[in-house]
């Protein structure tokens, strides 16, 4: 899971986008996660959109998550990564998911 920060001087908007190398299977997954644990966005491959145009003050405390989904009922999705997105105010984000992270 490679990342990168982009400086947009300063405005209220953090955008967040994900993509993914070809390579990657389907069953990776990054998840936002809020400060206060739920679930706000999932960004996949084979979900419509990979971009969320997030308000800083609310990415506060927040995560992006990696995570590998099962399809077994015998085995459970586990985390792979996680990007704590403290002090991101006024940065666009920008993540990509490569074979070599995954």
């Amino acid at each position: 899971m490679d990342f990168t920060f982009e400086d947009n001087g300063l405005g209220n908007n953090c955008p967040i986008k994900v993509t993914y190398d070809n390579d990657v299977d389907h069953k990776y997954e990054v998840w936002y996660i809020s400060r206060d644990g739920k679930v706000e966005q999932q960004f996949g491959r084979t979900i419509g959109s990979n971009k969320l145009d997030a308000i800083c003050s609310s990415l506060i405390d927040g995560k992006l998550v990696l995570f590998s989904k099962t399809t077994s009922w015998f085995n459970q999705s586990h985390q792979i990564a996680v990007l704590d997105l403290n002090g991101v105010n006024g940065h666009n984000i920008t993540v990509n998911i490569s074979k070599a992270a995954a």
